[in-house]
């Protein structure tokens, strides 16, 4: 058989960066016996699969129906007719195929929650990923950086401002949200079609932090859903200074992390989200403060709003609260089941995002 890997594996394939597939050999041929038996074999352990591809057993697509037997190893999916378009791609460096990220998302479908699909979706659509690496991974990781080796395919680790590693990763975005959407076309009829367009339609724009991707479901998603319906905004919007503004910032360009354009009733407002990793320690502190002048300059208020007051209800209701009167926005009152939809949403969006599909957690 061929191994097309889909579903969690090829989730967890998408979240690791080239810095740790460049440590691994060719994948063994899953096809026969041997190949299974070298896998479970490599599996365990420091340095195993399991940090490329997730815990075992892999999914993959099959195509022949006589390979539907899972094993310890293979969880198959029969797949007898045409494959959507772009659903798969090569990775030459360790000999497999797997789902393309919009291909990866549907096949989870069934798995997820819609709130899960949708943070799935802002994470591949995102300018970040979630890997943890292990010890030893790590160490080698350390190595590649001081011998000027890393940021392979432009990933790079997020470090704490004591310099200590963190599973937050900075790269490029692997899909846009156009692309979402133009995929939901190629699949409509399927099962799961609906629920993918749903989750897909969900998607605000390119965040660059998990705690931005939180930030935009918790306002964007209507109270029906749990979140709080708040007007449209972009997410990771580029704004250009102007002279005065870029004298102040010492830069000529900033990306407001949420972004709602003036009207006629209120001005242009940045919500910008502080997470412990990137934003602790003075230096942050004076060029968050150099940032904020600027934009106020050039008419742009700033509302900075951090982990603590999103992850504690009463104080993201009296963020809310404020953000509305800014916005000239009338909050709906909620019903109960609204109220308990609310939590249900707080309670996937705020547990482990390093486990979403079913991936590893590492200590």
């Amino acid at each position: 058989m061929h191994e097309w890997f889909c579903g969690p594996t090829a989730f967890h394939c998408l979240r690791t960066p080239p810095q740790v597939k460049s440590l691994y050999p060719l994948f063994p041929d899953i096809g026969f016996p041997a190949g299974r038996r070298q896998v479970k074999h490599d599996y365990d352990g420091s340095t195993g699969w399991a940090n490329v591809l997730g815990p075992l057993p892999l999914h993959a697509i099959v195509r022949d129906p006589s390979l539907r037997r899972p094993s310890l190893v293979v969880k198959p999916r029969v797949w007898t007719g045409d494959l959507p378009a772009g659903a798969f791609y090569d990775d030459e460096d360790l000999g497999i195929t797997y789902a393309s990220p919009a291909f990866t998302v549907f096949t989870m479908a069934s798995q997820l929650s819609i709130t899960q699909m949708i943070m799935a979706m802002y994470e591949l659509t995102g300018s970040w990923s979630i890997y943890r690496p292990n010890r030893e991974i790590q160490i080698q990781i350390d190595h590649m950086e001081n011998t000027r080796l890393a940021w392979v395919g432009g990933w790079q680790q997020v470090r704490t401002t004591r310099g200590l590693a963190t599973s937050l990763w900075k790269r490029g975005p692997l899909i846009t949200t156009h692309e979402l959407l133009a995929f939901a076309r190629g699949i409509s009829g399927m099962r799961n079609a609906q629920k993918y367009l749903r989750a897909a339609a969900r998607v605000q724009g390119n965040t660059a932090s998990p705690l931005e991707a939180r930030l935009s479901m918790l306002l964007s998603l209507p109270p029906r859903e749990g979140g709080e319906g708040f007007p449209p905004f972009f997410a990771n919007y580029r704004i250009a200074y102007s002279h005065t503004a870029a004298t102040l910032a010492g830069k000529h360009t900033c990306y407001a992390d949420i972004f709602f354009p003036a009207t006629e009733t209120h001005p242009a407002i940045d919500v910008e989200c502080h997470g412990h990793s990137v934003h602790d320690g003075d230096a942050q502190g004076g060029v968050d403060a150099n940032r904020s002048l600027a934009l106020q300059h050039m008419g742009i208020e700033v509302i900075h709003v951090t982990h603590e007051q999103l992850t504690d209800i009463d104080r993201f209701e009296a963020f809310c609260d404020h953000l509305a009167a800014r916005l000239r926005f009338k909050r709906r009152s909620k019903t109960e089941a609204m109220l308990n939809r609310r939590d249900t949403l707080r309670s996937e969006l705020f547990g482990s995002w390093e486990t979403l599909g079913g991936g590893l957690a590492v200590t």
